[in-house]
């Protein structure tokens, strides 16, 4: 992660069935390499997200969690998915 952020110059990362969060969590080691980062976290696992809502609060620029299914990028098709609608 600090690699990719650093070295290979991305800056947006998806960190797919995330669990509770811990040290070193994906949004800490991306922003301390390059601090304009972002991150967004995936788990349907609602104990995660109530874990998120109370622990991921590192950056003002971070939403809050939410559980609600939310569209990040429209896909480049001409249906657009319903979350995007």
């Amino acid at each position: 992660m600090g690699y990719l952020a650093r070295e290979a110059g991305i800056r947006q990362f998806l960190d797919i069935g995330t669990g509770i969060p811990t040290a070193d969590n994906t949004h800490e080691v991306a922003q301390a390499a390059a601090p304009g980062s972002r991150v967004v976290y995936v788990d349907n696992d609602p104990i995660v997200l109530a874990h998120a809502r109370a622990l991921l609060t590192s950056s003002t620029e971070v939403p809050p969690p939410t559980s609600t299914p939310t569209c990040a990028t429209r896909r480049r098709s001409s249906a657009t998915p319903s979350c995007c609608a």
